[in-house]
């Protein structure tokens, strides 16, 4: 078989969501498609491998993060196009062949659009971390290409990835954006296709919140400990007035008292109210990993 596009899986359990997704990717044609699979420190069913027999089943024995994984498959992969999708991610018909395909002719990073599955419950924090995807096209004013680069639902030639370093396995969140600045550092273009969608299954509720928002900040830290340079196009992410952030514990303390009322709010003040709160529990984050070194 000549196989060109390898579809790298890192899971961390979720087996019943990569069941689905695994039903959907054995519909593509063996013999130019391959599917990696690379379990995270927990342990599949024999059930699963024995129902998917054509799936490249790999495995880590003390969890190192989606880096890790993800580096693990491409050691494996054939392809000359890889193509990440995460396990709790549902791309809809057709868009991991249009965005291997794409990537195949553009020779380019290229990322597919998020949606909320549909059968997650709507509330304010689920609408709020998919509010700034409704162009995710646009680059935002100030903000580099390489922001843009979620290996949630994403594909590149193995070409450039090999040559970028690959993930940075130091990293457990925000490890694509890293690589995504290499990429761009390399000459890569990053885009995104708006028509290739997939549809995330990922539970968005008060808890996961504060927790995103934290986390995000200690790793952007660390991201920019690794990459200075990216620091100053990283608004996205870190918002304009940076100056502030000294006071985003502070800050932090207060809006996470008033979450419950943010989410019960008009969604036209809610939305903004969420942006500011999640800026400030990202500062928070983030000061607290300078504090620490």
């Amino acid at each position: 078989m000549n196989v060109t596009t390898s579809i790298i899986i890192p899971t961390a359990g979720k087996r019943a969501t990569l069941g689905d997704l695994l039903d959907l990717l054995k519909k593509l044609p063996r013999e130019k498609f391959e599917t990696l699979v690379v379990s995270d420190g927990c342990e599949l069913p024999a059930v699963l491998r024995d129902r998917f027999p054509d799936v490249r089943f790999l495995s880590i024995e003390v969890s190192g993060g989606p880096a890790v994984a993800r580096n693990k498959a491409l050691e494996h992969a054939r392809g000359d196009v890889c193509v990440f999708v995460d396990d709790d991610v549902m791309p809809s018909p057709g868009a991991v062949e249009r965005l291997a395909d794409e990537v195949r002719q553009r020779k380019a990073v290229l990322v597919g659009r998020l949606l909320p599955s549909k059968e997650l419950p709507d509330n304010a924090y689920l609408r709020s971390a998919y509010a700034d995807l409704a162009h995710p096209g646009e680059v935002p004013a100030g903000c580099a290409s390489w922001a843009l680069f979620c290996a949630s639902f994403a594909a590149a030639p193995r070409e450039l990835l090999d040559r970028a370093g690959r993930f940075d396995e130091s990293l457990r969140i925000y490890e694509d954006g890293e690589l995504g600045f290499r990429l761009a550092t390399n000459g890569a273009e990053i885009a995104v296709l708006e028509d290739v969608v997939a549809y995330h299954s990922k539970v968005m509720n008060r808890r996961w919140f504060v927790n995103r928002a934290e986390s995000l900040g200690e790793h952007l830290y660390r991201m920019h400990s690794v990459q200075p340079a990216a620091k100053a196009s990283s608004h996205v992410v870190m918002g304009k007035l940076r100056f502030l952030w000294p006071l985003g514990w502070l800050a932090w303390k207060i809006l996470r008292l008033l979450l419950p009322l943010m989410e019960r709010l008009p969604w036209s003040i809610s939305r903004p109210c969420l942006r500011l709160a999640f800026r400030s529990g990202v500062a928070a984050g983030y000061m607290r990993a300078v504090a620490r070194g």
